[in-house]
């Protein structure tokens, strides 16, 4: 199955690879067209000015810039940020269109043959209410942004799921001068699924990696009980009495008989599972200084309200094309992407 799957994905990447070097190709063409007039312009406008065109022809100059000089510069020095100005915008808009076209044209009959019942919109997203539903994050944010979203039936579960970006942007007033501050929320993965069983309290499921990191990185405990109070407050913590999955998890709900109810040996070898994998995939992010510490993401995390579950898996993506970088190097990370996303709808069906 790994092998047909990454055969396909290969397949699948081999056109888009040549649409991305077809595309890289005009855009530079497009750009080097505009620099060309535009720098011709700028040299005839220059020329405009008698200091430069006497120093170029050799003439003598009186060394005072006159009003023809200042405005011979003024407008060629604003063609050529205009023509920076105009290269960036290029670049975007050329490099979006490219990934819509990408994921339209390929991606998406990709994905309707691994999985027929879903339906996929690259520029869609989970919805805002549905992310603060999960009670997964401590507060709300004011950037909601994500996109590649799935929505349909697998395993016979409804299920949505999609990349989310969610942070705040602030600015903060010191004096005369203002500064922006980005604060991060979430990045990764996200997945609501619709289980066959209903829960009356909220039931969180955390692999948080922050008593691993307190043990490699050694500091004062006045730090550590700072950091340690900016975590979210799940309420009571539980132990299910699986030392596998507790080494992993902590859990957290009102009432234990609810985790007695949901932690069935199917679904707690299913999580131990993913856990694993993630943490292999993960290794290489470790946070490499005390600063990193308290934005240092949770591996995954886990919410259970009602009849439907909820997913965040940090640094998880799925389909991000650029013209910068070869799309046949993506084939890894879309195989494991489409992997993990089958690993985590097999859990609904465990509930």
């Amino acid at each position: 199955m790994q092998t047909s799957l990454a055969q396909q994905i290969e397949q699948t990447l081999e056109p888009v690879e040549k649409l991305r070097i077809q595309t890289r190709k005009n855009l530079w063409n497009r750009i080097r067209m505009i620099w060309v007039i535009g720098v011709t312009i700028a040299i005839y406008v220059l020329f405009q000015s008698p200091m430069i065109r006497n120093t170029i022809t050799g003439k003598e100059t009186s060394g005072v810039l006159l009003t023809d000089d200042i405005i011979a510069i003024a407008v060629a020095s604003s063609l050529v940020f205009g023509l920076l100005a105009s290269t960036l915008i290029l670049i975007i808009r050329t490099n979006r269109e490219f990934s819509r076209k990408a994921k339209d044209s390929y991606i998406r009959p990709m994905m309707l043959s691994i999985f027929p019942q879903l339906v996929y919109n690259p520029a869609g997203k989970i919805a805002q209410s549905v992310f603060h539903e999960s009670g997964l994050f401590r507060r709300s944010f004011d950037i909601h942004k994500g996109d590649d979203l799935f929505q349909g039936i697998i395993n016979n579960r409804v299920v949505e799921f999609s990349e989310l970006n969610v942070y705040d942007r602030r600015n903060s007033s010191s004096g005369s001068s203002t500064s922006k501050s980005v604060s991060s929320g979430f990045s990764g993965l996200f997945m609501r699924v619709e289980t066959g069983n209903s829960f009356a309290n909220r039931i969180i499921i955390d692999a948080d990696r922050l008593e691993a990191i307190f043990s490699q990185y050694k500091m004062p405990a006045f730090v550590e009980a700072i950091i340690r109070r900016l975590m979210p407050d799940y309420g009571p913590q539980r132990s299910t009495g699986i030392q596998a999955f507790d080494e992993r998890f902590k859990v957290y709900a009102p009432d234990e008989a609810d985790v007695k109810k949901l932690l069935n040996p199917d679904l707690t070898n299913r999580l131990i599972e993913i856990y694993d994998k993630l943490e292999a995939a993960a290794k290489d992010k470790k946070p490499k200084n005390q600063q990193a510490i308290a934005n240092a993401p949770s591996l995954f995390k886990l919410s259970i309200q009602g009849n439907s579950l909820y997913f965040a898996v940090s640094d998880v993506g799925l389909f991000n094309f650029n013209l910068r970088n070869s799309v046949t190097s993506s084939k890894e990370v879309l195989v494991d992407s489409i992997q993990y996303i089958r690993m985590l709808t097999d859990i609904a069906e465990a509930c």
